[in-house]
């Protein structure tokens, strides 16, 4: 039977609120608060709690058959420490079955590899420890936001631990002969 490989991205933005040059100096929060509470209650009730109660499901149905592979930005991850705690409880379980591979990321899920390696490295850092502290794993494979990557980034990413780096396979490359279902190696990694 083939295998599969399930990942999963959850992130959620702090969306702002309706603020305008005029209010400059009041005691008013840039972000939506009582929204992005609200956001992240309905998306847990709807769409998070569900599917990792099926996907928790299926790991202690099949045991070390079933894998899932899951980022979490560290703002999505504010988001439940305040608004859906009980979320947070599921992944711990899912983490505690032993069916999952948490997948490193930037912590807030920006395009920081761009334009400011220093905040990227501070980013990544700070997902790192979040990673560490609440499931007491170190992350060896990355995702960088949308899936960007650059051969320039190898050697940052080394540096930092990981190993591997999930990129996007694009159609182009099936006219070289490369295939998706093989894993590859940068040309600046030793």
């Amino acid at each position: 039977m083939p295998a599969i490989c399930l990942y999963l991205q959850i992130h959620q933005p702090y969306r702002l609120s309706d603020y305008d040059f005029t209010r400059i100096g009041e005691d008013v929060s840039y972000f939506a608060d009582e929204f992005n509470h609200s956001v992240m209650q309905q998306m847990a009730r709807e769409v998070y709690l569900p599917a990792n109660r099926m996907l928790a499901d299926l790991m202690r149905k099949f045991g070390d058959e079933f894998r899932v592979c899951f980022s979490i930005s560290g703002m999505a991850w504010d988001h439940m420490s305040l608004a859906a705690p009980e979320l947070i409880d599921s992944f711990r379980e899912m983490n505690q079955l032993g069916g999952v591979e948490w997948v490193g990321e930037t912590y807030c899920h920006s395009l920081s590899s761009l334009y400011a390696r220093s905040e990227f490295e501070r980013q990544l850092r700070l997902h790192k420890e979040l990673m560490e502290r609440e499931f007491g794993v170190v992350c060896t494979t990355f995702r960088n936001t949308e899936m960007l990557y650059s051969n320039d980034l190898v050697s940052d990413l080394v540096r930092m631990g990981y190993h591997s780096v999930l990129v996007p396979f694009r159609e182009s490359l099936e006219s070289t002969g490369k295939s998706p279902n093989r894993i590859y190696r940068s040309p600046v990694s030793n």
